[in-house]
């Protein structure tokens, strides 16, 4: 839950949100934090860039999943996908266990793009972990 807290300092000092909407980010933020965490066995450098950017993507994830809002289409070339899922397959396996978790409690379909830089943040954190 020491995420959450983290969270939502992120959220309050960063956004105007309503405290139902913040209270949602905040939520979603922990449950995927804890299922990297837990799928990884890794504690967070939570004073880390990397982190931060975790967090920060999230943040904005949820925001745009909780508002609505469709994602922009970045069209991932499916090469580059491809080669970082082998490359970082830990990530990779991470995002394929959230991305059902959303599914199911939030019905909502995480896109590609938004699983493809989701597996890049998670990547950037867990080496941070490791280092």
């Amino acid at each position: 839950m020491r995420q959450g807290f983290i969270a939502m300092h992120l959220i309050d000092a960063q956004m105007d949100l309503k405290q139902p909407m913040a209270d949602k980010i905040v939520k979603l933020i922990d449950e995927v934090s804890n299922i990297v965490r837990l799928s990884c066995n890794i504690e967070f450098s939570k004073e880390s860039l990397q982190y931060f950017r975790f967090i920060t993507h999230l943040k904005f994830f949820a925001q745009r999943m909780f508002s609505g809002i469709k994602p922009p289409q970045d069209d991932i070339d499916e090469e580059m996908e491809q080669m970082v899922q082998q490359k970082y397959q830990q990530a990779h396996l991470c995002v394929e266990k959230i991305v059902p978790f959303i599914a199911k409690k939030y019905r909502y379909a995480v896109s590609g793009d938004e699983q493809f830089y989701l597996m890049i943040h998670i990547a950037k954190v867990i080496r941070k972990c490791q280092d």
